[in-house]
């Protein structure tokens, strides 16, 4: 059986599409591109400052310079705290060898208590004692997050851009194999 020459139309078909052979490759390239963006700004907007510790309070020393708090799991440690700063009112008190999720700022040098989650002797939360800073952070208005939901918007757009290209080229390089 003698193959068929391919017709004139065909051919100019083909190398139509062999020119937009890179195209599927740039659009892949562009796709790769645009998730990039999209995970760094992620990562810019993803980290929050607030490190949490637990443990038990050893003690709370007054200085000149303020109070500080210390804690069974890092003894050697001390954390910064403005007890006036906390709502409710706290008033010093704690049951000893009861547990305490602390929350601190980790970008600050001491590092900084910005909330403090009381347990009873039971293990059961009792009262949590918060900063405004640590308030306003957990009720961030949606327009402060526009990075971090754009961030993901590329991603998507990204991913679908880069799937449409591998389609193309599987498409064309398909067709090319017959």
């Amino acid at each position: 059986m003698q193959a068929i020459p391919p017709s004139l139309a065909e051919i100019e078909i083909n190398d139509r599409e062999l020119r937009k052979g890179s195209s599927p490759v740039w659009r892949i390239l562009q796709g790769v591109f645009i998730i990039g963006i999209g995970i760094v700004l992620l990562v810019l907007n993803l980290g929050n400052p607030y490190k949490e510790i637990t443990g038990n309070i050893l003690s709370i020393t007054g200085t000149n310079t303020g109070s500080y708090i210390q804690f069974s799991t890092a003894p050697n440690d001390l954390y910064a705290i403005d007890t006036t700063a906390l709502n409710p009112g706290w008033t010093g008190q704690f049951l000893q060898n009861a547990r305490v999720d602390a929350y601190y700022n980790s970008n600050d040098t001491p590092k900084r208590i910005v909330a403090l989650q009381m347990y009873d002797l039971a293990g059961h939360p009792t009262t949590k004692y918060t900063t405004t800073e640590y308030t306003n952070s957990l009720h961030a208005t949606p327009l402060s997050n526009v990075a971090l939901d754009f961030g993901v918007l590329l991603i998507l757009l990204g991913a679908l851009w880069t799937s449409r290209g591998v389609f193309l080229l599987v498409r064309i390089r398909r067709r090319l194999a017959f």
